[in-house]
C-alpha cells in the first residue's frame, strides 16, 4: 500500500469510493445546496507494538439549509441510503430534538445525526481497516467509532493481545494455555471489556 509519509498512509481505492457515494448521496438531499466535506482522517489500529498494524479511514460531510423547514430530515437520508444500495436502521438518541441512524453496505459503515438546532445533517462514513502487512481480522473499534471510550487494554479488538485471540501460547502447535482461557469472557477474549472492544463512557 502506498504511503505519503511513515505515519499518514496514502488514501486506498476503498476510501476513495467511499467519500464519492458520501458525496452523491449528501449531494440528492439538497441539489441546490452541494454537501460539505468537514474532514477526513485515519484511525491507526494498532495490536501489542506502538506502531500502527493498519488504518480505518473516515469521512465527515455536512449537509445544512438556512430554512429548517424546507430541509431534509433524517427519513430522507435512509431513503437516499437505501435508493443507493446500503441498508439503513434508526437509532436511539440520548439528547431531546436529535436523531440518528446508521447504514451499512459490506464493509462499510455510517452514521447519519440530525441535530436539534437550524436545519442540518451529518454522515460520519469509514472503510474497513486496511493492513499494512498481513491480513488480520476486524477490530470491533477504532478511536473514532467506538460509541464510548476505546478499550486501553486490547485498544478496540475485543480480543486478549497475549495470544491474538487463540488462548494458548508457544506457536503452532498450541502448547501452554494463555491467562485468557479462564476469563469470565470466554476463552481468547479481552477481560477488561468482554469483546466489546469498548469501554463504557
Amino acid at each position: 500500500m502506498p504511503r505519503t509519509t511513515d505515519e499518514q498512509p496514502a488514501a486506498p481505492g476503498s476510501a476513495l469510493w467511499l467519500k464519492g457515494q458520501l458525496l452523491e448521496i449528501a449531494s440528492a438531499l439538497a441539489p441546490d445546496r452541494g454537501p460539505v466535506l468537514v474532514r477526513e482522517w485515519t484511525d491507526p489500529v494498532r495490536l501489542r507494538d506502538p506502531g500502527p498494524v493498519g488504518h480505518r479511514f473516515l469521512f465527515l460531510v455536512c449537509v445544512s439549509w438556512d430554512d429548517p423547514s424546507s430541509s431534509a430530515g433524517i427519513g430522507d437520508a435512509l431513503n437516499a441510503f437505501t435508493t443507493a444500495g446500503w441498508s439503513a436502521s434508526r437509532r436511539s438518541s440520548d439528547h431531546p430534538g436529535e436523531s440518528g441512524a446508521t447504514a451499512r453496505r459490506e464493509d462499510f459503515e455510517v452514521r447519519v445525526y440530525q441535530g436539534s438546532g437550524p436545519g442540518f445533517l451529518t454522515f460520519t462514513r469509514w472503510t474497513p481497516v486496511v493492513y499494512t502487512g498481513r491480513q488480520r481480522g476486524r477490530p470491533p473499534a477504532t478511536l473514532s467509532t467506538a460509541c464510548g471510550v476505546l478499550c486501553d487494554d486490547c485498544h478496540g479488538w475485543g480480543m486478549c493481545l497475549l495470544c491474538e485471540g487463540r488462548a494458548y501460547t508457544g506457536g503452532s502447535g498450541g502448547y501452554g494455555r494463555c491467562s485468557c482461557a479462564g476469563n469470565n469472557a470466554g476463552p481468547g477474549t479481552c477481560a477488561e471489556c468482554a469483546g466489546r472492544g469498548l469501554l463504557p463512557a
